[in-house]
């Protein structure tokens, strides 16, 4: 949850907006496994099932 709260000035109250960021983090979370698995392909030289095993592993919290 992300909170940003504005003071209203002249009436001394306070404006607060509150977003979800769930969806953001996943997303982030998402790229940064693609990234890692480019990478060991790009540096290993290939595709390899021990890459196939740790992009599964990782992919399934990340979805949940």
């Amino acid at each position: 949850m992300r909170a940003i709260d504005r003071k209203n000035q002249p009436k001394g109250g306070t404006a607060s907006i509150r977003i979800d960021v769930t969806d953001i983090k996943r997303r982030e979370a998402i790229l940064s496994l693609v990234n890692t698995a480019a990478s060991q392909v790009l540096m290993g030289g290939g595709w390899r099932p021990p890459k196939s095993r740790i992009c599964c592993s990782r992919l399934g919290p990340v979805m949940g």
